[in-house]
């Protein structure tokens, strides 16, 4: 098969999937060209990139207003690159405020276009499932649940299993990744990976952490996502009580006994791998209160979704305090009642999303536009 591909991930996340993707669809077809927006996975993998994620991750209306002038010379730059490769197929990977945009300009240039991990449509905004039916040729989602959603409006839908049963798969089956644990139970600390959350949640869990301390003996690591999410960490204050690790939130999860984790996937991680956590998350007032408006939803992370009820306790904006954060930990350390029920609910959680390999699917769904042609 010869041809060029387009794949485009905003966010780190999206870059580990795209990179997982590019991967097998290398081992298949080594001589495809790939190109388009993404981070160090993607990269690693053999992308040529446009624009690395470093630049593209906003958070925040307030964010978003600021920087669109960047955002539209950005499509300028990708429909340009499009133009001169002429992908047969693109890969949009969630990312939707700039990925629907995008598709649409693919649509009217005649690429294949296959949208992987489809935007929380269910959550809000739900005008997106007609700017996607109008746009995308196949939606390839990650939860069960998303299909009847799509396919009422009459948009080609598959189940392509979740990415993260693949990643945790792997890095169970690895040599354990040294961390620098200390004495006692082990809590791990993700404060998010964008600038703005570890700015505003990070000291929150630095004070928790040392309230916990106080306590009893815990040995505390905080993941941060990349070296420049590090070094705010360390510039917001590192205590030396707490340890940091960079880029290793699967292996640390797989090593803790409970966990603050920042609403995001890492709330599904932390269930897959099986470690009872607290939700926390604080944004800004002017997003919360839009949030408030527009949210179809009861719930805000990913494993209460799922299970359709709480799970995992939702910590937000006010409530999320050092002295809550604690409070609600504590109850998950030792053996008990409350630990036990939430380990149950995530292998529930297991069962529903299934075992299927993400990636070796969407290649098998991707290919098609190259055979077809």
């Amino acid at each position: 098969m010869k041809g060029t591909l387009l794949v485009s991930a905003g966010e780190l996340s999206g870059d580990q999937h795209a990179a997982d993707v590019v991967q097998t669809f290398k081992r298949d077809e080594p001589s495809l060209q790939v190109f388009g927006l993404g981070g160090s996975g993607m990269r690693e993998a053999g992308v040529e990139l446009i624009e690395h994620i470093d630049q593209l991750s906003v958070m925040g209306l307030g964010e978003v207003l600021r920087r669109y002038s960047f955002f539209r010379r950005l499509m300028k730059r990708t429909l340009a690159e499009v133009d001169r490769q002429q992908p047969r197929a693109a890969l949009l990977i969630d990312y939707p405020g700039f990925n629907i945009r995008l598709a649409r300009e693919l649509k009217r240039r005649g690429v294949k276009v296959y949208y992987y991990i489809s935007p929380k449509f269910w959550a809000w905004n739900r005008r997106r499932i007609h700017a996607l039916a109008e746009a995308v040729d196949e939606m390839l989602v990650i939860f069960p649940f998303e299909v009847p959603l799509l396919e009422r409006a009459s948009i080609s839908t598959r189940y392509v299993g979740n990415p993260l049963v693949e990643q945790i798969r792997r890095v169970k089956a690895a040599p354990r990744v040294p961390v620098p644990w200390g004495e006692g139970k082990r809590v791990a600390l993700l404060p998010g990976s964008r600038l703005q959350e570890v700015n505003r949640l990070w000291p929150m869990m630095k004070a928790a952490a040392f309230g916990l301390q106080q306590q009893q003996a815990v040995s505390c690591v905080v993941v941060a996502a990349n070296d420049r999410m590090a070094k705010r960490i360390r510039e917001l204050g590192l205590p030396p009580s707490v340890r940091i690790v960079v880029g290793e939130t699967l292996s640390v999860l797989e090593q803790a006994d409970v966990a603050w984790v920042t609403s995001g996937t890492a709330t599904l991680e932390a269930a897959l791998i099986g470690i009872p956590h607290c939700l926390v998350y604080r944004t800004g007032a002017l997003t919360y209160a839009f949030a408030k408006t527009v949210l179809n939803i009861k719930h805000v992370g990913l494993v209460n979704i799922l299970a359709g009820r709480e799970v995992t306790p939702e910590l937000l904006q006010h409530n999320a305090t050092p002295q809550k954060l604690v409070a609600t930990l504590e109850p998950l350390l030792e053996p008990g009642v409350a630990r036990e029920n939430m380990l149950a609910e995530f292998e529930e959680i297991r069962q529903q999303l299934g075992s299927r390999v993400s990636s070796v699917e969407v290649v098998g769904r991707v290919q098609r536009a190259y055979s077809e042609a």
